[in-house]
């Protein structure tokens, strides 16, 4: 039987596959992982579709990376559904781990599959089914509820078991330490594009909408996405620049113009030196445990620093520059630490 049938037997109408647990058994499932993670029962049943549709990630693949359908599709072993022209993943879909269990994060780990096996497929430049599969039997063989909270932390045990299915398939892996960096990097940006994609915290329909968005039939699930307020556009431009370092083409940046904004700041040296003086004088603050005296000191120094700028004729680097200090000045004031660590990221 071709896969289209089978996709429209047992997803989207039609004969019915024959259940491997009774209704009652999946809403005991489900109401036990809304009590231990404390997810309402009706926004975790539509986080599971999250765990369903994963089609939307081939789609940011191939716009993100350029990769032709068909060398994407043959990688995952995907193909559209009919009539709905989703994206049918086999090497995610015939895995058993996706039926183990209600918990919430197996939507997130379901997410990472598609980018996972076309990252096992650039580093070994072997674009077949075989890695689709491989990647899909190695989360089978390690699943299990809160698997994917310890990955985040250290993925190696899921890149162990894409090793062995790998090898197991004959697939050749000349460079086991660049394949592991290589993964690793793969499934850092992997997991936070699923952390952003997965959606807890919504009302039960923006869950289920956030989650059909990702089934595949969206041209552009990234500019949907963002309609509904999830912008993933940093995580696809890192996932770029990690599929280039994978391909061993590094993306060349640009060199940013004078004045030109680069992320939040302006491309500047000064910014950059006034930028070191004031997480100098955060750091110092730190020493003293925020005390007023330490605050108000640091107040005065900064304060000193505007004065000084202001006598010089206006321009856009100065401006800002002294848009950083006055800034720094009132998260002093209000003690908005938080914040303030921020600062180092710019």
């Amino acid at each position: 039987m071709s896969l289209f049938a089978l996709t429209g037997m047992f997803i989207f109408g039609g004969k019915k596959e024959k259940k491997k647990e009774t209704e009652s058994e999946s809403m005991r499932k489900l109401r036990e992982a809304s009590e231990k993670y404390g997810i309402p029962l009706e926004k975790l049943d539509k986080v599971g579709l999250f765990a369903i549709y994963n089609g939307g990630q081939a789609r940011i693949l191939q716009k993100a990376l350029g990769i032709p359908e068909k060398k994407l599709f043959e990688v995952l072993d995907a193909g559209y559904t009919i009539p709905d022209k989703h994206i049918y993943i086999s090497s995610h879909w015939e895995k058993k781990w996706r039926d183990t269990s209600r918990e919430p994060y197996r939507a997130h780990l379901a997410q990472t599959h598609p980018i996972l096996a076309v990252a096992a497929a650039e580093h070994t430049k072997t674009y077949t089914r075989d890695v689709g599969h491989a990647v899909g039997d190695a989360i089978d063989r390690i699943y299990r509820e809160g698997i994917y909270l310890e990955l985040k932390k250290d993925p190696t045990p899921l890149i162990d078991a894409i090793y062995e299915e790998l090898t197991e398939r004959g697939i050749p892996i000349p460079n086991s330490e660049k394949f592991y960096e290589d993964m690793k990097k793969a499934f850092n940006v992997a997991s936070k594009i699923a952390d952003k994609i997965v959606i807890m915290d919504k009302d039960p329909q923006t869950i289920e909408t956030a989650a059909r968005l990702m089934a595949g039939h969206v041209e552009d699930p990234v500019s949907k996405l963002k309609e509904l307020g999830i912008d993933i556009t940093p995580e696809v431009e890192e996932l770029k620049q990690v599929f280039a370092e994978i391909s061993g083409k590094k993306r060349k940046a640009k060199p940013p113009k004078a004045g030109a904004k680069t992320g939040h700041a302006l491309a500047s040296p000064d910014l950059a030196k006034a930028k070191l003086e004031v997480l100098s004088i955060l750091q110092a603050l730190e020493f003293t445990d925020h005390s007023e005296e330490a605050k108000k000191k640091a107040i005065k120094k900064l304060s000193a620093k505007i004065k000084e700028l202001s006598e010089n004729e206006p321009f856009p680097e100065l401006l800002t520059k002294i848009g950083f200090y006055a800034y720094t000045i009132e998260l002093i004031k209000r003690a908005e630490w938080k914040k303030a660590e921020k600062l180092k990221e710019l």
